[in-house]
């Protein structure tokens, strides 16, 4: 994929040299997905990062196979999703369903994390980034918990 301009846009690599952004860009695919479809689904392998595109994702957390699933998150333009892999994590522990026609950067979480060893100060802005994006989700997902009880 030729998405170097893609990516130096997106605020996550925005620290990183434009060598970095074209490593990148080798080693991701945009991918397009119909509204019903899943991204990836709990205890499957994790692989790669997404960069939401277009459209819109839901978070959702079933319970068991035969359970519903209750929707806990709300991922919208230029959002990451499944940044666990690239955190270390082996598995998705939610599954990313597409609630509107959908268009994902998928990034392999492997390869980006080498990429990013290259680069430790860029790189520290990244990992900083994540880690600022889950934990906006976490006091959100609070706050919707919270709500419940109040």
């Amino acid at each position: 994929m030729n998405g170097s301009t893609e990516f130096k846009g997106h605020e996550l690599f925005r620290s990183l040299s434009m060598e970095g952004v074209h490593k990148i860009s080798q080693i991701s695919e945009v991918k397009q997905f119909k509204a019903g479809d899943i991204i990836f689904h709990p205890n499957q392998e994790a692989k790669n990062l997404y960069i939401l595109v277009e459209g819109l994702v839901a978070l959702r957390f079933p319970a068991t196979e035969e359970a519903f699933s209750v929707s806990v998150i709300r991922i919208e333009k230029n959002d990451l999703i499944g940044a666990g892999a690239l955190l270390g994590s082996t598995k998705y522990i939610s599954q990313a369903y597409c609630v509107k026609d959908s268009k994902v950067l998928s990034i392999n979480a492997k390869k980006l994390r080498q990429i990013l060893e290259e680069d430790k100060v860029g790189s520290f802005e990244v990992i900083l980034r994540i880690a600022h994006a889950y934990f906006e989700r976490y006091i959100s997902l609070m706050n919707k918990i919270q709500s419940i009880f109040s």
